[in-house]
């Protein structure tokens, strides 16, 4: 999906199997302050799921 939204290309079935694996071989610790939303972006996800 983010090859055709971001880059306006189809990735065959193998490009997305490799894509895949590699994902796969990453490893380590997101460090907390990298993954915490910001104030700006909280308020964007809290209007998103009010009814």
């Amino acid at each position: 999906m983010m090859a055709r939204h971001q880059l306006g290309k189809e990735l065959r079935d193998e490009e997305v199997r490799l894509i895949v694996l590699w994902f796969a071989t990453l490893t380590g610790e997101i460090p907390r302050a990298d993954i915490e939303l910001d104030e700006a972006s909280r308020a964007i996800v809290t209007r998103r799921a009010a009814p």
